[in-house]
């Protein structure tokens, strides 16, 4: 048989073979609980689960349609998985393939929770980070927590817990009027000496989830990174079989199955050696399986026999988060009742129908919700109104608003102008006239100021003519000058400089010399 006809009854079976054999594994290992620790944690909570999504690698560009793509385009991402792992029992119990590699999660958040019941505790990272999100599973009955995003607004309504960096509260998120969050949550923050951790649930009651519990539930958000890593590392997902939809989803399906079984044996594995499911050795598992299946060889007898000898199962390196303890004691609850809801206001989300809710609200930000404003359109009486007609027409009727209160303005300043000229020559006039009157009083400046008007008149230059001893008269001999012609500016750059003569003396002589020195 060859690889054409095997591709060609792949192409035909479709996902549907493999879908069947994926939930009929995920079967055989329910009502399994990994350690009972883990069942310990929130005992409150019916199943406790981590959502997150993984993408593929680049696929190689064997069609003719990717043959013209350069390497490391976005084109060749083939898409990416995103689904929820449970925690108790180390089982997937949904995956969802999504074409669009570069995609908000946020946008089909809500997809995740089909099928889990009211009651669980749900745990994700800062991707899924949104008040709408969280007010949306509050409203359904689901507990969560998550990290608190830097820079976020928040009001405290009341404080359980307060010294020096540590910090148990009750809180509104959203500190602006535009983007408020509609369901109260609670606030955890402490220092454990290299990092502050801040967190956010809606379990309000600190009796019933304690500040250490919050911690230790969230550091298992990390098991669903961990297979995550089984699936891409240890069983090759990063290597894409092929490049066409369909053969890509089967690959998906078929590591998803041998992970199911290589996690359930984990977990039986570490219940018979009385150990954690951490300490067992994952990647040293991948590889002996294989060499036992060929050998005949029972796994479970064979690693509860030779598994601690061989290292496969050994003290696991897990960092645990160091919390500080707090007694119910010092605790301060809050005499009257509050108020844990209020109306919520969204800032940057747009909303979206889900089906079974009208009321559901998702995220949407950037070129989607571009689009989304694009494309909607109010309907009013059976008419349709488009909006993009009425921001033009406001356009062009702001546009001559602005046109005509600029002339008005034009118009006020040029009348101030003319205004100003005019009391300022008024001014002038009135001040003349003044100093005319008061020297008519005292009879000195006006007669002076007459005497000049008529020299100047006549000819006489006033400044160039010889002064007697009496004050206001000139000698006989009067010259008439004309009056002082300034020169061009053309002839002022085109004169020599002048020549300063200083007179130096010379040591050891008694004449003096004349020396020129020119002047700028």
């Amino acid at each position: 048989m060859t690889d054409d006809a095997i591709i060609k009854r792949l192409k035909l079976a479709g996902t549907k073979p493999f879908e069947d054999l994926l939930v009929l594994v995920g079967a055989m290992f329910t009502g399994q609980t990994a350690t009972p620790g883990a069942c310990e944690l929130a005992p409150f909570a019916r199943e406790i689960v981590a959502i997150d999504e993984m993408s593929g690698e680049q696929m190689q560009r064997h069609l003719k349609e990717q043959r013209s793509l350069k390497p490391g385009d976005k084109k060749l991402l083939p898409g990416k998985l995103a689904g929820r792992f449970n925690i108790r029992s180390q089982q997937w119990e949904l995956v969802q393939w999504r074409e669009d590699a570069l995609g908000n999660c946020k946008v089909d958040a809500l997809s995740l929770l089909a099928g889990l019941a009211c009651g669980s505790l749900i745990l994700a990272d800062l991707g899924y980070f949104a008040f709408p999100w969280f007010d949306e599973l509050t409203k359904r009955g689901y507990w969560w927590i998550s990290r608190l995003r830097e820079k976020t607004s928040y009001s405290i309504v009341h404080t359980f817990y307060r010294h020096e960096g540590t910090l148990d509260a009750l809180i509104w998120l959203g500190g602006w009027r535009a983007n408020q969050a509609g369901e109260m949550v609670r606030l955890v923050r402490f220092w454990d000496g290299r990092h502050l951790h801040c967190y956010i649930t809606n379990v309000l009651d600190p009796h019933q989830l304690s500040m250490k519990q919050i911690a230790q539930l969230y550091a298992r958000r990390w098991d669903i990174e961990l297979a995550f890593l089984l699936l891409k590392k240890h069983l090759g997902l990063s290597h894409w079989w092929s490049s066409q939809t369909v053969l890509l989803q089967q690959q998906c399906l078929v590591v998803l199955v041998v992970a199911q079984l290589l996690q359930g044996l984990r977990l039986q594995i570490a219940e018979q050696a009385g150990v954690d499911v951490f300490e067992v050795s994952m990647a040293l598992l991948v590889e002996k399986i294989p060499e036992l299946l060929m050998n005949k060889q029972e796994p479970l007898e064979w690693m509860s026999n030779y598994g601690k000898e061989l290292m496969l199962i050994r003290a696991h390196t897990r960092l645990e988060p160091v919390v500080p303890e707090i007694a119910a004691e010092e605790l301060v609850m809050p005499v009257e009742p509050l108020q844990k809801s209020r109306k919520a206001r969204y800032a940057r989300y747009g909303e979206k129908v889900v089906e079974g809710r009208e009321d559901a609200v998702v995220s949407k930000t950037g070129t989607a919700k571009k689009r989304a404003k694009k494309k909607r359109e109010v309907v009013d009486d059976g008419k349709v109104k488009d909006k993009e007609k009425k921001k033009k027409s406001k356009r062009t009727t702001k546009s001559r608003g602005n046109a005509e209160a600029y002339d008005q303005s034009m118009k006020k300043h040029e009348n101030g102008v003319k205004k100003g000229k005019e009391k300022k020559a008024t001014t002038k006039s009135q001040r003349k006239a003044e100093t005319c009157e008061q020297s008519v009083k005292t009879g000195k400046k006006c007669v002076k100021t007459e005497e000049k008007k008529e020299k100047q008149n006549k000819g006489v230059d006033t400044h160039m003519a010889p002064k007697t001893g009496e004050k206001g008269e000139s000698s006989a001999n009067t010259i008439n000058t004309p009056p002082l012609i300034e020169k061009p500016k053309e002839q002022r750059k085109l004169t020599k400089p002048r020549i300063k003569r200083e007179t130096i003396k010379q040591p050891g002589s008694l004449v003096k010399e004349e020396i020129p020195l020119f002047s700028g």
